[in-house]
């Protein structure tokens, strides 16, 4: 059995305005796990997990969503905004908290995946002051627990 590789590559890395804003138009803001979709042929929710609230969409790997070969189809944000942590030094702190909570735990996410498909995650950062980083890995598995009951219903 091939050991899991505990990597988060660039390709992994959610970049384009439209694909982030679509991810957050209702999915953080819904208070209900079952929100309706935001993206035709997608199921997207959001869901709270205290110092993070957290999006995820399922869109189907097409030439539009393609993963380089060997590159886990899944693909994230992390966002610590300026109105929350007011220095920039815990803004990257809370980013960097974020994307190793992410780095270690994404290979929960992969069995649950189905064929052809690419999962969405955004990470936004809702506290007002600084976390430890167990306290943030803790709410990141939260979250990943949430999106992988939600992957195989």
């Amino acid at each position: 059995m091939e050991k899991p590789r505990f990597t988060f590559p660039k390709a992994q890395r959610l970049t384009r305005d439209k694909d982030i804003s679509a991810l957050f138009a209702r999915g953080v803001n819904s208070a209900s796990i079952n929100s309706a979709p935001l993206i035709e042929g997608s199921k997207a929710k959001g869901l709270f997990a205290f110092p993070l609230k957290g999006a995820f969409s399922l869109l189907p790997q097409d030439a539009k969503y393609a993963m380089p070969e060997g590159v886990k189809p899944i693909k994230v944000v992390v966002i610590a905004p300026k109105r929350r942590l007011k220095r920039a030094v815990d803004r990257n702190r809370a980013k960097r908290q974020m994307r190793e909570a992410f780095r270690l735990a994404q290979n929960t996410l992969i069995d649950c995946l189905p064929a052809n498909s690419i999962l969405h995650i955004g990470l936004l950062w809702v506290a007002d002051a600084p976390e430890e980083t167990p306290r943030v890995k803790a709410s990141v598995g939260k979250i990943f627990r949430v999106i992988q009951a939600e992957l195989t219903k």
